[in-house]
């Protein structure tokens, strides 16, 4: 069977090279998160939680922070300091890596499984996973950082489960009832939990329900009629509950800048433009389109298979990309009068990237059906130059990945050996009357969040920390514990 990689035999050799540096791109990502330790807002959830009982503080929180009732429960019932253990914190950002690879696989099921094999299956959500990370915007807030991943990459996980599931329905003509009513319930579950992450995916969930009830409407497909209409009742229920929450105006009133129009326009049309600008032009992104263009091509002629049929035409589906992200980036200028905040972003570019790509997908089956002549004449060096390409870009210094090793070479131990000794002291600490004092982080790594106490004992950090030790109070003294 033609596949993604049937390549010419002697690219076997640079198809296992493809595999290593994959795996060898990943694995300082996996390693840190060894050296991951709770930052300042984790100790002031955990306080919270340990006072009061669950629903309690949901229910205080709803009222008078915030109306996320997804990062709510995830806050409170799965943030390691309640537990006084922080072995959840090396294990938080393997989970989340683990799922965003399965994601990206079962994603790449559904379009492709039936032309490449499992191994080639892996091999592609690999490149994915390993093209999103060398790339995140923030990556300590997205990867490392427990708040960062409960509000924003725990919901960009069940966005593309829910993408993937409704490909799959949509596209399962050959599903028996049973299957399409376990999908139909996931799907109407994802969703409402989706809504209840944050603002900024919820208005992308409601947008690209609506979007795809529109276009189903279009086609006729009364099943999937049905399970749009269901699935637009999730989004909004999730929607009413999370945006009326007392808290939220309570928290608007902090940001006087909000809901001004022309502010609004000015600060997305800047970051759009210099986020797609980054995007696009980046050296990695354009060899792995390249590279997926020409081989799924290929793939479809020699298979004399025409591409998945989608009821969208490719013109009409990169201006509904375009709008998606656009709208993307307005939320925080609209709600707060400042920029998208790194984190979020994170939750863009994901967007962005599995958007790209189902758009080149769809250019695929328009070239194929239209028997072009795109796909006749691109030889083996040429695949083997992208590759290459493809691999020096995402290993580049200004990449995440460089910024990972040069973490865990050199600073990663030294940091988590300074807060060990820290934790040791505040322990002893306890009982004593006075402030306690500890000394001042020297090493940071750049790719793990560490939001740091401060001097003042009175700043809400160190209250935060105190409260947590059960000391009167802790500040930061004036020697670093390493020099």
């Amino acid at each position: 069977m033609s596949s993604l990689w049937n390549l010419p035999s002697w690219f076997s050799l640079r198809y296992s090279l493809f595999i290593f540096f994959l795996v060898l791109a990943l694995a300082p990502f996996f390693l840190l998160s060894f050296y991951d330790h709770p930052s300042a807002d984790d100790y002031c959830y955990a306080n919270k939680a340990l006072k009061t009982g669950f629903l309690e503080n949901q229910i205080s929180i709803y009222k008078t922070w915030t109306g996320r009732y997804l990062e709510n429960a995830l806050l409170d019932s799965l943030n390691p300091l309640v537990y006084k253990t922080s072995l959840g914190y090396q294990l938080i950002p393997v989970f989340l890596l683990l799922s965003l690879f399965a994601t990206f696989l079962i994603l790449v099921k559904v379009l492709l499984g039936g032309l490449l094999s499992f191994l080639q299956q892996l091999a592609t959500a690999l490149a994915g996973l390993v093209l999103y990370l060398a790339n995140l915007p923030s990556l300590a807030e997205g990867i490392y950082w427990m708040s960062g991943t409960y509000n924003y990459q725990i919901p960009a996980v069940l966005f593309l489960l829910f993408t993937a599931l409704l490909l799959r329905f949509a596209l399962g003509d050959t599903l028996g009832k049973k299957p399409r009513n376990l999908i139909t319930l996931v799907l109407f579950l994802l969703v409402f939990l989706i809504a209840g992450g944050n603002e900024t995916t919820l208005t992308l969930l409601l947008f690209c329900v609506g979007t795809a009830t529109v276009l189903m409407f279009r086609r006729g497909k009364g099943e999937s009629r049905g399970l749009l209409l269901l699935l637009n009742l999730a989004a909004l229920l999730g929607a009413i509950y999370s945006l009326m929450s007392p808290g939220n105006w309570a928290r608007a009133s902090l940001f006087p800048s909000k809901q001004q129009p022309l502010l609004t326009l000015l600060l997305t049309l800047y970051q759009v433009t210099k986020y797609l600008i980054i995007w696009v032009g980046d050296f990695s992104l354009i060899a792995a389109s390249l590279l997926f263009f020409f081989s799924l091509g290929r793939v479809f002629r020699k298979e004399h298979r025409p591409a998945i049929p989608l009821p969208i035409d490719p013109k009409i589906y990169y201006l509904i990309f375009i709008t998606a992200v656009i709208l993307a980036f307005s939320i925080s200028p609209w709600l707060t009068g400042t920029l998208m905040p790194g984190r979020a972003v994170n939750f863009i570019y994901l967007f962005f990237l599995v958007g790209w790509f189902f758009g080149l997908f769809l250019m695929v089956g328009y070239f194929v059906k239209r028997n072009s002549v795109l796909f006749r004449r691109i030889s083996g060096s040429a695949f083997v130059f992208l590759f290459t390409v493809f691999v020096i870009s995402v290993f580049w210094p200004s990449k995440n990945i460089y910024t990972a090793y040069s973490d865990l070479l050199t600073r990663a131990s030294g940091y988590d050996q300074s807060l060990l000794a820290r934790y040791k002291k505040l322990e002893d600490c306890r009982g004593n009357e006075e402030s306690c004092v500890v000394e001042e982080l020297s090493l940071k790594p750049g790719s793990v969040f560490f939001d740091d106490i401060t001097a003042d004992e009175n700043d809400w950090r160190n209250r935060c920390y105190a409260e947590y030790y059960g000391i009167r109070s802790v500040k930061i003294g004036d020697a670093p514990i390493i020099r």
